[in-house]
């Protein structure tokens, strides 16, 4: 008579019925066509081999959190070594360059990275990277090639030279400027103008607000090295600053306001030209009805 096969379902239902002892292993061996030994054999595996079952899981759970423990561990060490190297390249690349050379860097077809982020990784104005600069007018391009003539054959001239050259000879009114108006963030014009007011005078004291521009090592440092101190006014302290702001609000609701300048070219010469007036004709209460340029002389 061939042998019986259990399937591992019909083992474990006589070994519980076993375990529970309701009838004894011979009754089930006998109704089941099982050798009483084969069942007790059973009974005993599975009683001593009952609590792997809840090990088991448990040594699963348990690799499968430090599995996860450890890819959090690498992706945290990934992150530490990108925020390492990006610092790096911001230290020693992107602070050496200059504003042209990071726009040359941006992909502005943005494959690898938005350009939003590749912006701010070089410390970059977003809307800078879209701006097309105007072309030159006409009659700037003809006045610039006329300077470069004059210089040509007139070396020796200076600026005052190939103003009062323009203006007499070739009747172009052209004026000489201290100041400087910019029509970006830019801090590049910052320390230009810095530079050429220095030739003029040096302070003793060189005030400013905290805008980024201002805090710049690249502007502090030109007074510094003039050997002039460096003060800014607080966050908040509207009043540090006040002379100044007021007279930059004379100029906006005298001049700037009244004109609406619909270019920049357009208004750097009215605002120059209201400088002129404001220094030397324009009176004054505060100074009695005296010109700054009268107060400033009789000193």
């Amino acid at each position: 008579m061939a042998r019986q096969q259990h399937s591992p379902e019909e083992k474990s239902k006589l070994v519980l019925e076993a375990i529970r002892g309701e009838r004894t292993i011979n009754e089930i061996a006998a109704e089941n066509n099982i050798h009483p030994n084969m069942l007790s054999k059973w009974k005993r595996e599975a009683e001593t081999q009952l609590y792997t079952l809840f090990q088991n899981n448990s040594s699963k759970e348990r690799k499968a959190q430090k599995a996860r423990e450890a890819e959090i561990n690498d992706l945290y060490a990934q992150i530490g070594k990108l925020t390492t190297q990006n610092e790096w390249l911001k230290k020693n690349l992107v602070s050496k360059l200059s504003v042209p050379e990071h726009r040359l860097l941006v992909d502005m077809n943005g494959s690898t990275l938005p350009i939003s982020v590749q912006a701010s990784l070089l410390e970059l104005n977003r809307s800078g990277l879209y701006y097309q600069p105007a072309p030159h007018s006409t009659e700037d391009l003809y006045i610039k090639q006329m300077i470069d003539k004059i210089y040509t054959r007139y070396p020796m001239y200076g600026y005052r030279r190939i103003c009062w050259y323009l203006n007499e000879k070739e009747h172009y009114l052209i004026n000489h400027k201290d100041w400087q108006l910019s029509d970006t963030m830019e801090i590049g014009f910052v320390p230009d103008t810095s530079h050429k007011a220095l030739k003029v005078s040096k302070p003793e004291i060189m005030n400013s607000d905290q805008g980024s521009h201002f805090t710049s090592p690249k502007f502090t440092q030109i007074f510094l090295d003039a050997g002039s101190k460096i003060s800014m006014d607080h966050r908040g302290r509207a009043y540090d600053n006040i002379f100044v702001e007021r007279l930059w609000r004379t100029v906006k609701y005298e001049d700037v306001y009244p004109n609406a300048y619909e270019t920049p070219r357009d208004a750097r010469i009215g605002i120059n030209n209201y400088m002129n007036f404001y220094n030397h004709e324009r009176p004054h209460s505060r100074l009695k009805n005296r010109t700054p340029k009268e107060v400033y002389w009789d000193r």
